[in-house]
This record gives C-alpha cells, structure tokens and sequence, in this order.
C-alpha cells in the first residue's frame, strides 16, 4: 500500500514543481511578460520548497507547522502573484518597450469600451487575433475577434472610466474577483482548514493561477465560479449555485461541459434541479440573448467559427497537441475535421457518463477534469494553459470525496453527515 504524503510532503513537491516551471518560462517562454514572470517568481517558489523542506525535519509542534505553511502560502502570493502583476501593469501603464501582458487582456478591453459607449461588443469584420500588450492605448486591438461571451466585458468596463491608468488593466478586476470569489467560496465550504488552504494555493498561488493571473486571467474568473458552484452544490444550496454556474456561462464557453455534468448528475433531485437550472438560466440567458441578438452573425463569427478555426484569421490559441496537429494535416477539411473532433470528443464523454453515471459531486468533478482533459488534447484550437481546468477539478474531486464508504449521491447529499464524514476521512 502506497503512504499518502503528508501536508509538509505535498507542499515541497508542488513548491518545487512550481520553481521548476518558473525558471523554464524565465529560459524559455517566447513572451517578455513569461519570462519575467518566470524571474521573479522562481526565488519565492524555490524559498518555499525549502522553509517546507527543513520545517518538516524540525520538531515543531504541528500547530507552528501550520501557522508557517500559511504564512508561507501567502508570502508567495504576495511574491509570485502581486509583486509581478503590478510590475506589469505599471510597465504596460508607461508603455515601456516589450510585451506586458496576453493579447486576452486588450481584446477584453476593447469589447468593455464599446460596451461603455453603447456599441456592439462583438465585430461584424474582425481581422485580427490579436497581439502581445505593449501600452495602455485604447487603439490597441480594436479590431480583434472576441471569442469570450459577453459577461467577459465586465472586466474591459474600467478602461473606458476616468480613473488611472493602471486601474484601467483588466487584470486587475479580473485578479480581484477571483480572490474575492475564491476566498468567499472557501470561507462558505465548512471543508477542513487544510482543504481550504489547497484550494486556495492551487487556485492561486501556484502557477496554475499565478502565471495566467499575471499575464491573462481571463479563465481565473471562470474557474472561481465553477469552484463556487461546486461548493454551493455540496451544502445543497441549488438556487446560488446555479447562479454562480450562470454567470461561469455567460463568461465563457470553458464553462458550460461543468453545468452539463452537475445537471446530468441531479436528474434525481427534482427540486434541486429545478432550482439549480432556474439559477443558470436567470443569469446566463438574458446575458447571452442580449449579447447574441444585437448582431447574430458577428456573435456566431466571433463566438464559434473563429474558436473553431473556421475564419481566414487564426486563433492565438496553438500548441501542439493531438487536435491542433490533426486539424493541420487537413487544411481543406476544416469543417469536418472540426466535427469530428468535436463529436468524438462528445461521445467519448457521454459513454464514459453512462458507463460510470457519476451520483457523488466528487465523481462528478472526477468526470469533468477527465473531460477538460480529452477536449483540450482534441481541441482545433487549443493551449497548454487550459490544463488549468482539469489540474483544479481534479483537486477538488479529491478534496470532496471523503472515502469510498462515505460517498453519497448527489441527490442525498446530507451537508451536515457529508462534512463530518470528510474530516473524519482527514483525520484518518
């Protein structure tokens, strides 16, 4: 039987792992806002491996241990997440040559200025895919496509304000809600105190939130809502949860395979999913009619053909997995490469669900990193940093089952008996 690692053991890993891929970013990445990521962050996340290192060889008591890790835990933050972000921000503010942040960032902008002045956030003729961020100027991918939904602009409205220049960043709204939402998230769960500190270092502090943070964010707003969604689901409170689920859905398309599965999974809760579907569709519909009926088909173009690979300019979204590769070998075949994919990667799920028909929310979980796993490897257009998806879900699916005897469908969940059956698995 395999020892399962302790806290201390856990820390030093993904700390180390952390530092790892700080460093090759600092080495290796393309962009100027990665590398210097990479710099700066590669110190704390090396200071954390080994403070862990020599407080698990220490013989503090275990409360010390814990109100270290803590500190730690949001020293880094503070070192690999803040101390970035606002040099970049303050670099892009002074248009000081180089690239500062992901090309997300001025195309979220440039759809929140259009919004601000009664515009369609979407183009009817986009023709670009738009570039690195290297100043503040509001001409800066004006003509770019769109492929968020239009909750997204939320985040662009500040640059249209009177307010200084490095507020203007979408980065900024978009770090600060998902602090906000992940903090609240875990402040409401009643997981253990261990729990909630993972998730918050997963979430945030490592470079699974950290990089795309820093330099993008846009998927950091999804996953807090998702990860809301998730913990409101598990004390049974339907209504919020499908509110924190619509407005994941009116943001981005990233979303919508987790509402399926939490859907699916409460066929058997009447009420529930009565309420849980109200919550999506009380959000995510008014939002997404408003957004899709100014101008249908620059929605469509911007929303479906462009993800999907399917306009004459490509999507920045390019890394070589499976998907990307075969979509390439058929360049006159785009359409049906593009179903195909899009159809094996649905009836692989749809025979992995009723295979297994997930009843527990950490089965469930289980099911959707799996999920995000197969579409970004099949996906036409597709990045490395959507791993962010499956790296999170996953944690959470292990964090909410609390031991194979105590696992209870969704549709029985007792919050109360779930929650003690967790620390008591803890414990163990």
């Amino acid at each position: 039987m395999v020892t399962e690692l302790d806290p201390l053991q856990q820390d030093i890993l993904l700390y180390l792992g952390a530092a790892v891929l700080a460093a090759s970013n600092f080495v290796a990445a393309a962009g100027l806002d990665y590398r210097q990521w990479g710099l700066i962050a590669t110190v704390p996340y090396l200071f954390a491996t080994l403070i862990s290192f020599f407080l698990r060889r220490s013989r503090s008591t275990a409360s010390f241990r814990n109100s270290v890790r803590r500190a730690l835990t949001l020293a880094v933050f503070l070192l690999a997440v803040l101390l970035p972000l606002t040099l970049l921000v303050v670099q892009r503010a002074q248009a000081i040559p180089g690239v500062h942040a992901q090309a997300e960032v001025a195309v979220i902008e440039r759809c929140g200025d259009r919004v601000a002045n009664n515009q369609n956030c979407y183009l009817s003729n986009p023709t670009t895919a738009g570039f690195g961020v290297n100043s503040a100027s509001r001409l800066l991918d004006s003509k770019a496509f769109v492929p968020y939904l239009p909750a997204m602009a939320i985040f662009g409205l500040p640059n249209a304000a009177a307010i200084p220049t490095p507020l203007r960043d979408a980065r900024v709204w978009m770090a600060t809600f998902s602090l906000v939402v992940v903090v609240a998230a875990i402040s409401i769960s009643r997981l253990s105190r261990e729990a909630r500190w993972r998730i918050f270092q997963i979430a945030l502090v490592l470079p699974t939130g950290a990089l795309p943070m820093v330099t993008g964010g846009d998927d950091l707003p999804v996953i807090s809502l998702l990860l809301l969604s998730a913990i409101l689901l598990h004390r049974k409170r339907w209504l919020p949860s499908g509110i924190a689920m619509g407005a994941a859905v009116a943001m981005k398309l990233t979303a919508w395979p987790v509402a399926v599965l939490f859907l699916l999974a409460m066929l058997r809760e009447r009420q529930g999913l009565r309420s849980y579907a109200s919550g999506i569709g009380a959000v995510a519909l008014p939002v997404l009619t408003a957004g899709a009926l100014v101008n249908p088909k620059a929605f469509l173009t911007n929303e479906l053909l462009f993800p999907l690979g399917l306009t004459s300019i490509k999507s920045p979204a390019q890394s070589p997995l499976l998907g990307q590769e075969i979509f390439n070998l058929f360049p006159s075949y785009h359409l049906l490469v593009d179903a195909i994919l899009v159809g094996a990667g649905a009836l692989a799920m749809l025979l992995i669900y009723r295979r297994l028909k997930p009843r527990t929310l950490d089965a469930v979980l289980a099911l959707a990193a799996a999920g995000f796993l197969v579409a970004t490897l099949l996906a036409p257009a597709t990045r490395f940093g959507y791993l962010i998806y499956p790296a999170n879900l996953a944690l959470w699916a292990a964090i909410f089952h609390p031991g194979r005897s105590a696992a209870k469908p969704v549709a029985d969940f007792k919050p109360d008996q779930d929650l003690q059956a967790l620390e008591a698995a803890r414990a163990d």
